[in-house]
C-alpha cells in the first residue's frame, strides 16, 4: 500500500473516531475530564509548526534513530488545546506509535497516556539523571508509558507490537525527552495562554 493512500485512509478513520472523541487505541480513555465532555476537544492540524503555534510550546516528534520508520506523523492533533497528539505507522511493520507532550505548569496533568483502568508498573530510568515512568501493558497487546521531564509531561504508546521494540523506541524517547525538556526548560506557560 502507498504511503500517501494509507495516510489518507489512517486520517479519514481518524477524523471518523475524533467526532465521537473516542479514542485511537481501543485502550485509551480521553485525556482529561473536560475532553470527555466537551463536544469536540480535538484539534486536528496540517503541520507540526501549526500545532505548536496553536499549543503555545514545542512538541515531542521523532527520535532521530526510528524518524525513517515513522515519519511522516498520520495525524497531528491537540486535545482540549493543551495535549499533543501525534500519531505515526511504522512503514515497515505496520506498529502504530502515539506521542504526546503536554506542559505541565499549563495542563496540570501529569498523565496525558490516556490508557486509564490499566496496572502500571514503575521503573526508574538513568540518563543524565534518574527518573520515574509509568509502564503498562493491555490485553489487546497495545504497550504505554509515561513520565515527566521538568516542565513537561510524555506519553507513548504502540500497538502493533513486540515488548522487546516498544523497550528499544521507549528507550529513544526516553534520552530525546531528556535533552528536549533541558533545551525549553524556560517554558512555564503556554504562549497562547497569555
Amino acid at each position: 500500500m502507498k504511503l500517501a493512500s494509507l495516510k489518507k485512509t489512517l486520517a479519514v478513520a481518524a477524523v471518523a473516531a475524533f467526532s465521537f472523541a473516542a479514542p485511537a487505541f481501543a485502550e485509551e480513555a480521553p485525556a482529561t475530564e473536560a475532553a470527555a465532555t466537551d463536544a469536540n476537544p480535538i484539534s486536528t492540524y496540517e503541520d507540526i509548526p501549526s500545532l505548536q503555534n496553536a499549543l503555545g510550546f514545542p512538541v515531542l516528534y521523532l527520535p532521530g534513530d526510528i524518524y525513517r520508520a515513522y515519519d511522516p506523523a498520520v495525524i497531528i492533533s491537540a486535545i482540549a488545546g493543551r495535549v499533543s497528539d501525534l500519531r505515526f505507522v511504522n512503514q515497515i511493520d505496520g506498529s502504530e506509535l502515539m506521542v504526546r507532550t503536554a506542559l505541565r505548569t499549563d495542563s496540570g496533568l501529569d498523565d496525558i497516556s490516556g490508557f486509564v483502568g490499566y496496572e502500571w508498573a514503575t521503573t526508574q530510568l538513568l540518563s543524565s539523571d534518574l527518573v520515574t515512568v509509568d509502564i503498562c501493558s493491555t490485553d489487546h497487546g497495545s504497550y504505554a508509558a509515561r513520565w515527566v521531564r521538568g516542565n513537561f509531561a510524555f506519553a507513548i504508546a504502540m500497538s502493533n507490537t513486540t515488548s522487546e521494540d516498544f523497550a528499544r523506541v521507549l528507550k529513544s524517547y526516553f534520552i530525546t525527552s531528556a535533552k528536549f525538556a533541558h533545551r525549553f526548560a524556560r517554558i512555564k506557560t503556554a504562549q497562547h495562554k497569555r
